[in-house]
């Protein structure tokens, strides 16, 4: 992979990264240092004063309850019932939290303007598969269930997530498919990690870029299958590119950097998408890494790609 290809604003932005986390993701050696280094990097945003928080503690049949936060933007957008998106947070199903994504479901709630519930799902290789993906489902039936308290319109729910978040969602999507109960009107999978078995040409040239490599990944999805690790039956709540039935799912956003682990599988995904009648908005960002708009948002690149993802979202929730 053509390293000088990447944009000079994120080239900046990832020496910068690199000289505070030597090695940057591929560095740490056990989970704990791994969720360390992940969270103290996507924490270092200003907090967002433009909407209001609150924490909730939401049952799951068998499991703990579930924390979620609740945002909502201080100026309001919309008349109620307002319109609402559930994003799932990023980390590779073994980092990340609700705090250390808060700039960007903040920031979610603020530009898109409709209520924003995020969640603080169970994390492998401690709680592997289907852990986290039982935590959305019962946080998505909340949702739906609790629509006249939360003063929601429910055919204006959105699903988004990103990274890890990112095939979580397309998996939840599946699953309440599946169960005969899919409401969302809208699923957007930011550069979404949906397939475990690393085959394709990006998840092999990606290997020395310091932001979820190669290693990173193969190691991530071996603690998040746990003893499922390596078998041909992988269910595709898990990893989404294992469904074999894509129709019924919503009208479908998917972006990813041409510097991205998951360039790949995305572009292969969004093509199975709409050969199977689903309407699809694929974008290739030039020059990005994973997650590079979250590291440096300012940048020019980063302003095309969130003015694509709040245009997007603004006209699913009407």
């Amino acid at each position: 992979m053509n390293l000088e290809a990447i944009h000079p604003e994120y080239q900046e932005a990832l020496s910068q990264l690199l000289a505070l986390f030597p090695g940057g993701f591929n560095g740490p050696e056990t989970i704990e240092e791994r969720r360390g280094l992940t969270n103290e990097a996507l924490a270092l945003r200003p907090l967002n004063e433009n909407v209001t928080r609150e924490d909730r503690f939401i049952p799951v049949e068998g499991a703990p309850d579930v924390r979620i936060r609740i945002y909502r933007p201080k100026k309001a957008a919309y008349a109620l019932p307002q319109p609402a998106i559930f994003t799932i947070h990023g980390g590779g199903m073994v980092t990340g939290n609700i705090e250390a994504d808060d700039a960007n479901a903040a920031g979610l709630c603020e530009q898109s303007g409709a209520l924003t519930i995020a969640i603080d799902y169970r994390l492998a290789p401690e709680h592997p598969f289907p852990a986290a993906i039982n935590d959305c489902f019962a946080v998505a039936n909340w949702i739906f269930e609790n629509v006249a308290e939360l003063d929601v319109d429910p055919t204006r729910i959105a699903l988004h997530g990103g990274s890890a978040g990112g095939g979580l969602a397309i998996g939840l999507a599946l699953m309440m498919r599946d169960r005969g109960d899919l409401r969302f009107c809208f699923l957007m999978a930011i550069y979404p990690m949906i397939d475990d078995r690393h085959i394709t040409t990006s998840s092999k040239a990606i290997t020395n870029i310091g932001i979820w490599d190669r290693q990173t990944s193969v190691e991530s999805w071996a603690w998040y299958l746990g003893e499922a690790h390596g078998r041909d039956d992988i269910s595709p709540y898990a990893a989404p590119t294992r469904a074999t039935n894509l129709e019924g799912l919503p009208p479908t956003f998917i972006d990813v950097g041409t510097h991205d682990l998951f360039l790949d599988e995305d572009r292969e995904f969004a093509e199975r998408l709409k050969a199977a009648g689903i309407p699809v908005e694929f974008y290739i960002s030039e020059g990005a890494y994973h997650a590079a708009e979250l590291f440096v948002r300012d940048a020019a690149p980063s302003q095309l790609i969130w003015g694509r993802r709040f245009a997007a979202l603004k006209k699913a929730l009407g």
